[in-house]
C-alpha cells in the first residue's frame, strides 16, 4: 500500500535508526531511505550497509527502472520530504530490538481507524527492501493536497497495517495483468505507450507468490465434501452393445440345446398317430445329452415348454388327439355334459379353439374324426363307440359280449368283429392304425390286456389274444407301431410282493402278430424313484420309439421320456417333461410329422386345466 505521510507525521516518531532491510517476522518495516528515494526518483541513493548482528539485506528479486519524474510531482515530492523522513526515523526508533539477534521485534498496536490481523506480511519494494505500509487513521492528520486525494478517491474499505500471506495471492489472482503487484496503485500506459505513474508499486517475495503451476492445480482441485472422480468412464452404447451381444448368446445356446434338427425335410421319418389316454405327473428331470454322428438315430427334445390351454376341463372324460394335415386336434370335455376341441400348430405353439358341443346325457368321450364335425362325442349308454384314427371314419362299438366295427359315428350298420367270453368290463379301448389297411385295437378286461387287428373292411385278421405281464395287476394298455413292429406297453405291479412298487413292461412283434409276452422296461437313472405308472408309446417310420412314464411317489411323481432305435435301445438321456411342481395328471399323445404334442391336466383352485408340451422327434 502507498505509504501516507500524513499519517507518518501525526505520530510522533522515536529515534531515528539506520537504513537498510530488516527481517522482522513476516512484518513491514518502513525504511527512511526507501521513503526518500521513492519520493524523490530523481535523486537515488544507494542504501546503507546493515548494522552489526542485523539479518543480511535479501537480494532484489528484479530491478525496476523508476519512470521520470515530472517537475509538478518532483516539486511536491520534495515539500513532503522534510516531514516524511523525520516521522519514519521516529516511528523505527520505537521498535524493540531483540537482546540476543538485536533484530527488531514486532509490537502490535491499534492505530486508529485501523484493524490488526493475525499475521504480518513481509513486502518488498522494487529493490528489494522490505517495507511496512502504514495508512493513516483518519483525512484530518493529512496537509490540503493529501485531503484532497483522498476525498476524491475514498476508500472502499478499512486496510491493516498487517496482512496474511493469502491476501497476495488473491490480489494476483484479481489482477493477473500485474503479477508483482499486491495492492496499491498501478503504473498506467497512455495511448501512446508512455507509462504515467499513480502512485507507488510495492514488490512481492517471489517466494510467496504462487506459480502458474500452483493456480493450475488449485483451481482444479474439487470442492470440498465431493471426492475426485477417477472412475473409468464407459460409453453407454458399449454397455448396450454387450447386453445385446450376451442376450443373442443365451438364446442361441437354448435353441441349439433344444432342437434337434435333420438334414432335410424330405428325409424326415413320420411318426405313427394314434390315440391315448393316461396318467401324468410333472416334474423336472435330466437334460439331453450326448452326441451323435451324421448317420445315428437322434433322441427327441422338447421344442414347446408347457402352457396353458384351456382355463377348465374334465378329469373323469378320457381325451384323445389325432392328426389332421400339419396340425393337431385335441379333444376334451369341460364339465359333464360339454365337449370342446382344440387346433394346435406344433410348430409355433399356437392353438385355437374350434368345436363345442353340447349334449343332452353324460359325456364319456371327445374324440377327434374324419367327419365334417371334426370331432366325436360319445354319450354313456348301452354301447362304446370308439373312433379310430384314419382317413375314411371307422368306428368300434364295444358292447356286452361283443365287438363290431361301423362306418356311422352312432354304431349302425355294424359289422362283428370278435365275441367276448365270459365276464369283465372293457376299458382303456385304444385303436390303432398301423397301415392304410390295417388296423390294431387294445384294450384292458378286468385283470387281462388283449390285442388283435381288423382291416378297413371291417373283418378281424384273426382272433383276440392274451398279452400276458407278470401274473399281477395291470395298468391301462398303450399301443403304437413303427412300420414294421406293433408294441404294447402297460404297467405291472408284480403278485410276489404286495410291497412292491409298480414297474413297466413292453411286448414287440411283427405287425400281423399280437405280442403275446413282455418284459420289463429297465428305467433309467436320475427320475425321482418309486412307482413307474402310466406308460405311452409313439413309433417312427425309422424304427425309432419314444416311451413316456411318470416316476415318483404320491404327491412327488414327474414326467420322463426317453428315445429308443428299433432294436429297444435307448439313444441320448431321459427327457424331463414335468415342471417342478404342481399336480398333474390324465394325458395323452399326439403325432404330426416329426412333432409329437402332449397334453394334460393341471390341478387347479376350482378343477383342473389343460396344459400342453411340444417335442421334436426328426432324425
Amino acid at each position: 500500500k502507498p505509504t501516507d505521510p500524513g499519517k507518518s507525521a501525526a505520530t510522533p516518531a522515536p529515534a531515528a535508526t539506520s537504513a537498510g532491510p530488516k527481517r522482522l517476522n513476516k512484518t513491514l518495516e518502513i525504511d527512511t531511505k526507501l521513503t526518500e528515494k521513492a519520493l524523490d526518483r530523481s535523486k537515488p541513493q544507494p542504501p546503507s550497509p546493515p548494522k552489526k548482528n542485523e539479518a543480511p539485506t535479501v537480494a532484489a528479486k528484479q530491478e525496476i527502472v523508476p519512470p521520470p519524474v515530472d517537475a509538478k510531482v518532483e516539486a511536491k515530492a520534495d515539500k513532503k520530504k522534510d516531514s516524511v523522513a523525520p516521522a519514519a526515523d521516529t516511528k523505527a526508533a520505537k521498535f524493540t530490538k531483540d537482546s540476543n539477534t538485536g533484530t527488531i521485534t514486532t509490537i502490535r498496536k491499534t492505530a486508529e481507524g485501523t484493524v490488526i490481523m493475525d499475521r504480518p506480511v513481509v513486502k518488498k519494494s522494487a529493490e528489494g527492501t522490505e517495507i511496512m505500509a502504514p495508512r493513516p487513521a483518519d483525512i484530518s492528520s493529512l496537509d490540503l493536497d493529501d485531503k484532497e486525494t483522498a476525498e476524491r478517491k475514498p476508500l472502499k474499505r478499512q486496510q491493516t497495517l498487517e496482512m496474511e500471506l493469502d491476501d497476495h495471492t488473491t490480489a494476483a489472482e484479481k489482477h493477473p495483468e500485474s503479477p508483482v503487484s499486491v495492492s496499491g496503485s498501478k503504473a498506467k500506459r497512455d495511448d501512446k505507450g508512455k507509462r504515467e505513474d499513480t502512485g507507488t508499486a510495492f514488490q512481492v517475495d517471489q517466494e510467496d507468490q504462487p506459480t502458474e503451476e500452483m493456480r493450475d492445480s488449485s483451481s482444479s482441485t474439487p470442492p470440498e465434501g465431493r471426492r475426485k472422480n477417477s472412475a473409468l468412464e464407459v460409453p453407454l452404447s458399449s454397455l448396450i452393445a454387450a447386453s445385446m451381444v450376451w442376450i443373442v448368446g443365451l438364446l442361441a445356446f437354448f435353441f441349439v440345446g433344444r432342437i434337434s434338427g435333420f438334414k432335410s425335410a424330405g428325409q424326415a421319418p413320420v411318426a405313427k398317430d394314434g390315440l391315448g389316454d393316461k396318467f401324468l405327473t410333472w416334474a423336472p428331470g435330466p437334460d439331453l445329452g450326448g452326441a451323435f454322428g451324421p448317420g445315428d438315430p437322434k433322441p427327441c427334445s422338447v421344442t414347446r415348454q408347457p402352457k396353458k390351454w384351456a382355463s377348465s376341463a374334465s378329469k373323469s372324460v378320457p381325451f384323445d388327439m389325432r392328426a389332421e394335415g400339419d396340425m393337431a386336434l385335441l379333444g376334451f370335455a369341460q364339465g359333464d355334459r360339454e365337449g370342446v376341441g382344440l387346433k394346435i400348430d406344433p410348430k409355433s405353439g399356437k392353438f385355437e379353439e374350434t368345436f363345442r358341443l353340447k349334449v343332452d346325457n353324460d359325456v364319456v368321450r371327445v374324440s377327434p374324426t374324419g367327419t365334417t364335425d371334426g370331432f366325436f362325442v360319445g354319450v354313456k349308454g348301452e354301447k362304446t363307440i370308439v373312433p379310430a384314427s384314419a382317413k375314411s371314419p371307422r368306428f368300434v362299438v364295444i358292447e356286452k359280449g361283443a365287438i363290431s366295427a361301423s362306418d356311422a359315428p352312432d354304431g349302425s350298420g355294424a359289422s362283428s368283429l370278435w365275441t367276448l367270453d365270459g365276464e369283465g368290463e372293457i376299458s382303456a379301448e385304444t385303436v390303432q392304425r398301423v397301415n392304410d389297411d390295417t388296423f390294431f385295437l387294445s384294450f384292458r378286461r378286468g385283470n387281462e390286456v388283449m390285442g388283435g387287428y381288423f382291416g378297413a373292411d371291417k373283418v378281424a385278421k384273426g382272433s383276440l389274444v392274451r398279452v400276458t405281464g407278470s401274473g399281477g395287476k395291470v395298468g391301462k394298455p398303450r399301443s403304437s407301431s413303427n412300420g414294421t413292429e406293433v408294441a404294447v406297453v402297460f404297467a405291472d405291479k408284480p403278485a410276489e410282493k404286495e410291497d412292491s412298487h409298480w414297474e413297466v413292461r413292453i411286448g414287440r412283434a411283427a405287425i400281423g402278430q399280437v405280442p403275446e409276452t413282455t418284459e420289463e422296461v429297465s428305467i433309467p437313472e436320475g427320475g425321482p424313484g418309486g412307482d413307474v405308472i402310466a406308460p405311452d408309446i409313439i413309433g417312427m417310420s425309422d424304427g425309432r420309439w419314444l416311451l413316456m412314464w411318470t416316476e415318483g411317489t404320491s404327491g412327488e411323481r414327474s414326467i420322463l421320456a426317453q428315445t429308443y432305435d428299433k432294436h429297444f435301445a435307448p439313444i441320448g438321456d431321459p427327457i424331463a417333461l414335468s415342471p417342478p411342481a404342481g399336480s398333474f395328471g390324465q394325458a395323452v399323445l399326439g403325432v404330426v410329422g416329426t412333432y409329437t404334442t402332449v397334453a394334460f391336466l393341471q390341478a387347479a383352485d376350482e378343477g383342473f386345466e389343460m396344459w400342453g408340451a411340444v417335442l421334436q422327434c426328426g432324425n
